[in-house]
């Protein structure tokens, strides 16, 4: 057996795509649009606060240095940092939760008076 198959598991892949999605509910608007921009750009990096994924959630890279519950370690930093978890998935993610949002948002103008000019 490899150092890979003992440490990698199809439940902790799944434990860190649960944790991902939690954590991007939690991101402002602005972060998740850069971050789908760099990752696009492969532009974000493994192993560090400085600009992983979960540090874009304030609006840009590095802006945090702990996840939502102020854990610097969770089951997706392990899935990110040990490359289980490909830009391209989580791409998937962020598109999904700015398509959420989008949907989300009322179909009026919140305020009237815009409607009329």
């Amino acid at each position: 057996m490899s150092i890979f198959e003992e440490c990698y598991s199809v439940p902790a892949r799944q434990d860190g795509i649960t944790e991902l999605r939690g954590e991007l509910q939690d991101f402002s608007h602005d972060g998740l649009t850069i971050l789908r921009e760099d990752l696009s750009r492969h532009a974000v990096l493994h192993g560090s606060w400085f600009g992983c994924v979960l540090s874009y959630k304030r609006g840009a890279p590095g802006s945090v240095r702990r996840d939502r519950i102020g854990r610097a370690r969770n089951a997706f930093t392990v899935c990110w940092d040990n490359g289980w978890l490909t830009n391209k998935e989580v791409l998937k993610f962020v598109e999904a939760e700015l398509e959420e949002r989008r949907r989300s948002l009322p179909r009026e103008p919140l305020i009237p008076e815009l409607a009329l000019a």
